[in-house]
């Protein structure tokens, strides 16, 4: 029950790495259904999505429909890019997802919703293009998920495709849905029930089938191996798992019996052992028989993850796998998810969703620490560095000739944490390190571009490359020998410990014979070739000077004829605006002789007119000097004799007064000051006073408050005793009556003879 509480709790809240990981599934799901469902593809493949721990599909405890794709659980992820990637195989727009979201629980949102598009009865058949199948042993999120997957269909197809319908059956543990109206061929099946008792389905061994199957358990002893085995029976059968790497290094000693399933190591022809040998044994075989002291407490983890990888390889019979780490707040490791497979294009589609969630250079893994405690910001684009990648292709195929692309490509995909590009191949071409030599078909005669790989024209079979590289440092002898990749090459860690391969051994023998035989045949090849490389190297060299000559030349000529060109222009200016300023002379010579004749007249009447009018001013003034003068003798006749006398002593009077007053003001000040103080001392005292008065009141109020609350409480009592008296008379009345009433009814009645 415990368990069943955590996997309900787990869909209620969201995590950086979980969000993460569903980025990782929706890009790769994305590439996966593109490739397999392309429509230039002759024959045409069915692909089977299995998901094994599907959830409820819905993260929150607000069910909400936001228009991330990567927001929602891995079933509901799996359904929109599959309707995406059918609705887009119509030349249409991408569909844009997210709908306003609800309280509600999905049961009674889809109560809610219209059901008109919905077909009871529907034949249940395998033909169909994509077929998605969900396994939840919990009852409550198994509901939830029905109810999700309905409501988007409900919503998708009314948005977008109102004329289409989709079926659905359903029973006690299934739920069959059907939408194969055009341009869709969707069949989902939901099952209630758990990985270990569902039975595969029989397309999986078809040659005609691809399917992934999605292995996300809440814990590690869900997925043993044997289980795991039965969803890879073919070379199109590819697995995405999440490995609990941290809980099966804390619980190796404690449970080694179900770390032992999970790796698939067969206990029973083992002697019956104590439980601490048991353990022992268990956890040497995960570590690649390494002793538990010498491995890092650090690095168990990682080392326990990859020889599970190995481990899968073995016992599914893969080729290819890929690992990706995930770290928690405080950078411990929590788990790795690893994908196997048997073909190569899962590997490059694989690689690049990895790649994108990755935020290291070096490597691919996510921790949260970085993110939530240093503040990096999730980076989901191409994290590799090409001159990393470059150095790498070159340190290994150093001093090799005739180096096919396609070879280095599947290097660089298989046995490195890098994805292939053509820029790190142009640099080495822009050092010297390489030089390349290319094949065009025979419809086309276009030269290659210096630094580039175009692989595919527009017409005609694709372009050969062949690269050769530069044998600076070499260590072997023999460039020209081919070498696998190591993948395919060497076998798992558990197969090759402590022994050399049968391989290894006759490649040996080989290159002595050849030295016995040969000698320095292949330094001499290699002299020679190097020559021959410096050679064409000094001669591209001289051509590239030549060219570049010529094309100074050429650029010194026409700056020439430039500045020629420019000095005539300008020379032809400079006479334009000579002769322009000689002909301003002569106007402005001319308007000069005119205007001092004018000017001349002007002045001399000017001067006529200003002598005049100075006339006038002086006679004025003279006049007003003259009234002025017998308007004050006037005014003086008219004065008394005193008056002089009066404004003299009132001015001293002032003069008196200004002094007193400067003497005053500090009296004044003093006074102010003892003022305030008197008055505030008088307000003080009228402040007690009040307040005396008002405890004197609100005591006499208490007294009188207290008297009339026991006056009250009497009165009260008193109503009470008589209202309980006049109940019971009452009731004594009914009940007399009732005895009368039953005497008399008694009496009436005649006796039974």
């Amino acid at each position: 029950m415990a368990n069943k509480k955590m996997d309900r709790d787990f869909f209620k809240k969201d995590t950086i790495h979980g969000l993460m990981k569903r980025i990782m599934y929706k890009k790769y799901l994305q590439a996966y259904i593109a490739k397999t469902q392309y429509e230039k593809v002759k024959y045409a493949y069915k692909t089977i999505i299995i998901d094994a721990f599907a959830g409820a599909g819905r993260y929150g405890p607000q069910y909400q429909w936001p228009a991330e794709i990567e927001k929602y659980g891995s079933p509901l992820i799996a359904l929109m890019v599959a309707l995406g990637f059918s609705h887009r195989k119509q030349k249409m727009p991408n569909v844009i997802w997210g709908w306003e979201g609800s309280c509600k629980n999905p049961e009674t949102e889809l109560r809610g919703l219209s059901k008109s598009n919905r077909m009871e009865s529907v034949r249940i058949d395998d033909s169909c293009d994509i077929e998605l199948i969900f396994i939840e042993s919990n009852n409550e999120n198994y509901k939830e998920l029905t109810c999700n997957v309905e409501i988007l269909l409900i919503r998708f197809i009314a948005s977008y495709y109102p004329s289409c319908r989709y079926g659905r059956v359903k029973s006690d543990d299934k739920t069959y849905f059907s939408f194969t109206d055009h341009p869709f061929s969707i069949h989902v099946r939901i099952i209630n029930g758990s990985f270990e008792t569902f039975e595969p389905p029989p397309d999986l061994e078809k040659s005609g089938v691809v399917s992934l199957t999605f292995l996300d358990p809440f814990g590690y002893t869900k997925t043993p191996m044997r289980n795991v085995q039965r969803f890879s029976p073919g070379p199109r059968n590819d697995i995405l798992i999440n490995f609990m790497s941290s809980y099966v290094n804390r619980q190796v000693k404690r449970n080694p019996k179900g770390v032992a399933a999970l790796f698939g190591i067969d206990l029973e022809q083992i002697a019956e052992r104590d439980k601490e040998s048991l353990s022992d044994f268990v956890d040497n075989i995960i570590r690649s028989y390494e002793k538990p002291n010498e491995v890092l407490p650090l690095k168990r983890a990682k080392v326990i993850a990859k020889n599970y990888e190995q481990f899968l390889k073995k016992k599914t019979g893969t080729k290819f796998s890929l690992t990706f780490e995930m770290r928690r707040e405080n950078n411990d490791i929590l788990y790795h998810i690893i994908y196997i497979t048997n073909h190569i294009e899962g590997v490059k589609s694989m690689k690049e969703s990895m790649n994108r969630c990755s935020q290291v250079e070096d490597g691919m893994e996510m921790s949260e620490f970085y993110i939530l405690r240093k503040g990096q910001k999730i980076n989901l684009g191409n994290m590799d560095n090409p001159e990393k990648v470059a150095n790498t292709v070159y340190e290994h195929f150093k001093g090799r000739e005739e180096v096919k692309l396609c070879r280095i490509s599947n290097f660089v995909w298989i046995d490195t944490p890098y994805l292939f590009r053509t820029k790190p191949l142009g640099k080495l071409e822009k050092g010297g390190k390489i030089s390349v030599r290319h094949v065009c078909p025979s419809n086309s005669q276009r030269k290659r571009r210096r630094y580039t790989f175009p692989e595919k024209p527009k017409e005609g079979n694709p372009v050969m490359y062949y690269l050769t590289f530069s044998s600076e440092n070499v260590t072997s002898d023999h460039p020209e020998q081919s070498f696998s990749s190591t993948a395919d090459v060497l076998p798992s860690k558990v197969e090759t410990s402590g022994k050399s391969s049968k391989g290894n051994v006759v490649k040996k023998k080989k290159v002595m014979k050849r030295k016995e035989n040969g000698g320095t045949c292949a330094s001499v090849k290699m002299n020679v070739k190097e020559k021959f490389e410096n050679d064409a190297r000094s001669i591209e060299k001289k051509v590239e000077k030549i060219t570049d000559l010529k094309k100074r030349e050429e650029s010194d000529k026409i700056a020439n004829k430039k500045i020629e060109s420019v000095q005539f222009i300008e020379n032809r200016e400079k006479e334009r605006k000579q002769k322009m300023k000689l002909k301003r002379r002569e106007k402005s010579e001319k308007r000069k002789n005119g205007k001092e004749k004018l000017t001349s007249d002007r002045t001399s009447k000017e001067n006529e007119i200003k002598k005049k009018m100075k006339l006038k001013r002086r006679d004025e003034s003279k006049e007003c000097d003259i009234e002025n003068k017998e308007i004050e003798g006037k005014l003086t006749s008219k004065r008394k004799p005193g008056e002089k006398e009066t404004k003299k002593k009132a001015k001293l009077k002032r003069r008196d007064k200004s002094k007193r007053f400067d003497i005053g003001e500090v009296e004044t000040e003093e006074k102010v000051k003892s003022d305030r103080k008197s008055k505030e001392k008088e307000r003080k005292m009228k402040m007690k006073l009040k307040r005396r008065e008002g405890s004197h009141k609100c005591a006499s109020l208490k007294v009188e408050n207290k008297t009339g609350l026991e006056s009250a409480r009497k009165s009260n009592n008193k109503e009470v005793k008589e209202k309980r008296n006049i109940k019971k008379f009452s009731v004594e009345r009914k009940r007399k009556k009732e005895i009368d009433i039953s005497s008399q009814t008694n009496q009436k009645k005649p006796k039974l003879s």
